[in-house]
């Protein structure tokens, strides 16, 4: 989860947080979002943004996560911890 990101933030302080499937994530739209707003998601730096609106102008829309991984400012670990707050319709 993002609480467990947070540096130096104690394990004991779990309990006094509730987390749940019910919550709705706002998610990007990953093949509508300009470079700024993509920019602006805590788990998009700006080379990635770039990288992603650069795929768009050579190949068209994105379909899926998997292509994400093809870009390589994209690592393993940043699919799994952004793929949840992609869209792309």
């Amino acid at each position: 989860t993002q609480l467990s990101e947070i540096n130096g933030l104690p394990d004991s302080l779990m309990k006094w947080f509730v987390i749940g499937d019910s919550i709705q994530v706002r998610k990007i739209q990953v093949n509508a979002s300009s470079l700024i707003e993509l920019r602006r998601h805590p788990y998009i730096d700006f080379y990635q943004a770039r990288a992603i609106v650069e795929f768009r102008k050579e190949r068209g829309k994105m379909t899926g996560p998997d292509q994400l991984s093809f870009i390589e400012e994209f690592t393993d670990q940043d699919l799994i911890r952004i793929e949840p707050y992609l869209d792309f319709r």
